[in-house]
């Protein structure tokens, strides 16, 4: 049940975020057999595990966006004008969006 309730816990990952408290997810995971079957300590450890994992790699993730738009985001390095750095910012999102699409 313990490997059950994991993939579950990865198949809902619009659920299980970076950072969630399992407290959040109970609605979504209470009618699983997999979590049901578990105590409440086994699928407080499992839970954790899980953060542990995508939380690493959402830092993992976030690190290789910032080196593939370094130059984006240099530019606020030299920036002293707060209109400039909204501008700036705007501009660092406008080019992210593009990208997505």
């Amino acid at each position: 049940m313990k490997a059950e309730y994991r993939k579950l816990l990865v198949s809902l990952k619009d659920v299980v975020t970076p950072g969630r408290k399992i407290e959040d997810t109970f609605t979504h995971l209470a009618h699983e057999e997999s979590f049901r079957a578990l105590t409440d300590v086994e699928r407080k450890e499992i839970y954790d595990q899980h953060q542990e994992q995508i939380k690493k790699a959402a830092t993992k993730d976030f690190l290789e966006m910032l080196y593939e738009k370094a130059a984006l985001f240099q530019q606020f390095e030299t920036l002293h004008d707060k209109s400039n750095y909204i501008q700036s910012a705007q501009k660092v999102e406008d080019d992210l969006q593009e990208e997505k699409s």
